[in-house]
């Protein structure tokens, strides 16, 4: 039987998408003797709440935030925030 062979770890990762393609291609079991273990810390100080929209306004505000080039997400918090004037 061949040996395996792992592709090495690159050294830096130059986006969150090659990090993503690469662990997506290659199993963490394969490198633990490389990896080291980390102590983390969170202090998450926001988060993303899902909120049913009818159809019409979330097509509405589709539209709008295609013609302002934002996200619908970016679109509706701009719009809760003009109407709430924060």
């Amino acid at each position: 039987m061949a040996d395996y062979k792992k592709d090495p770890i690159p050294e830096e990762f130059h986006s969150i998408a090659e990090a993503g393609l690469f662990w997506d291609t290659h199993s963490a079991a394969d490198y633990l003797d490389d990896l080291q273990e980390v102590d983390l810390e969170f202090d998450i100080q926001s988060g993303q709440y899902m909120v049913p929209v009818d159809s019409q306004t979330y097509i509405q505000v589709k539209d709008r935030a295609a013609l302002e080039h934002r996200t619908i997400s970016d679109m509706i918090t701009i719009l809760l925030q003009r109407e709430l004037r924060i």
